[in-house]
């Protein structure tokens, strides 16, 4: 009775990790749907990075992407329009003629640079009825009007959530099951590891976000406000904070109108809480007895801080500094050097200071994701390379 308990239960998890997928995972399924010769159809709520993850599909695979947005465009600009044409004998017939330059035609060359197009039907489901029925030609047949598309042509679909509130119309079933439906759902780790980091955001953003993990994507279809925090939002207040240099209280309506106004003020409050912070010269002094955090705002900040001023030199205090940090804390300086100074792996105090936390959770707590990360996990490579 237990086994069969135990089989209903291993069914219900899969059935429930099937329905999303974050940005990694779908961004692996677009590359092997177009690899098959399928067509994937991403839907998400907004401002997650939906063309995004078309465009770094695209790259891997050395193709031209073509962003077509069929929330503005009209039935014609799929079908083409008609014209008519008079034969050797005489008789006249009409044909559909598609737009020069629209989409890649069975006619037209390809750059040695590429390997192939990708149209990228982006905001699908927002557009008008019959533009959507006209697109059908397109992505059954991959013909735009009477005129086959390129031969090494891949098409790819991405739309909201028909549950956001958004404007969007229902697909038909002839088309529900002729494409490949990735249902997207945003994840802090992924975020931070293959955006925030990479990229260099601002520390304060790194180091709220770590905090209030949460707080990455705030959006509810029934929100009041005039926006909503996402990761393309937070994109937004990274590029004010590189030009406010921190995080400002005066800067409040900007920032409401970024990220909807009880996120801004959540920020504000964040940042004022690291009023008399330890300095990281001063950590570099005296690691072993700089002053310590005196709330967790303030020890998300100071591995933010630390992790950017990471070099050959500062590290070896840095880390044991960090030893004196909640275990999550340490995670987070430790994952930010991995991603943003590489070079510092080398260094005996890195392998010391996962070494720590390793020793730490055999005592019986569990971060196994983050050991993945650091390199020392179960599920790590050798070297220590995240997958």
């Amino acid at each position: 009775m237990s086994d069969s308990h135990t089989d209903t239960t291993t069914i219900q998890d899969l059935q429930e990790s099937a329905k999303t997928v974050n940005t990694r995972q779908c961004l692996q399924l677009i590359i092997e749907c177009w690899l098959a010769g399928l067509v994937p159809y991403v839907k998400s709520s907004p401002g997650i990075g939906k063309s995004s993850l078309f465009a770094l599909a695209t790259a891997q695979l050395n193709l031209y992407m073509i962003d077509h947005r069929i929330s503005t465009s009209a039935p014609e600009d799929l079908t083409g329009l008609p014209r008519f044409t008079t034969d050797e004998n005489g008789r006249t017939k009409a044909e559909f003629v598609p737009f020069k330059d629209i989409f890649p035609t069975i006619d037209m060359g390809l750059s040695e640079e590429y390997e192939g197009y990708a149209i990228v039907l982006d905001e699908f489901n927002s557009g008008q009825r019959e533009t959507i029925a006209a697109s059908y030609k397109l992505v059954l047949d991959k013909k735009t009007g009477q005129v086959p598309l390129h031969e090494r042509t891949v098409i790819g679909m991405a739309g909201n959530k028909d549950t956001d509130r958004a404007i969007t119309n229902v697909i038909g079933t002839a088309m529900q099951s002729r494409v490949i439906t990735i249902n997207l759902k945003e994840d802090y780790t992924c975020w931070l590891e293959d955006v925030a980091l990479p990229n260099n955001y601002h520390s304060m953003i790194i180091a709220y976000l770590s905090q209030h993990t949460g707080s990455l994507m705030t959006f509810r279809p029934d929100h009041e406000d005039d926006t909503f925090a996402c990761p393309r939002t937070w994109e937004f207040m990274n590029n004010h904070l590189k030009v406010d240099g921190t995080v400002r209280p005066d800067r409040l309506q900007k920032y409401a109108g970024t990220i909807g106004y009880g996120e801004a003020t959540r920020l504000i409050q964040f940042a004022k809480a690291q009023d008399g912070i330890v300095l990281w010269r001063d950590i570099l002094a005296d690691p072993e007895n700089a002053k310590l955090p005196t709330n967790p705002d303030q020890g998300w900040m100071i591995a933010s801080i630390m992790a950017e001023q990471a070099n050959e030199e500062t590290f070896g205090a840095f880390t044991r500094y960090a030893k004196r940090l909640r275990l999550n804390m340490r995670v987070l300086f430790y994952r930010m050097v991995m991603a943003q100074k590489p070079e510092l792996r080398e260094d005996p105090a890195f392998a010391q200071g996962a070494f720590d936390i390793q020793t730490y959770l055999n005592k019986g707590r569990s971060l196994n994701s983050d050991l993945n990360a650091l390199g020392i996990g179960p599920g790590s490579t050798p070297g220590g390379s995240h997958v």
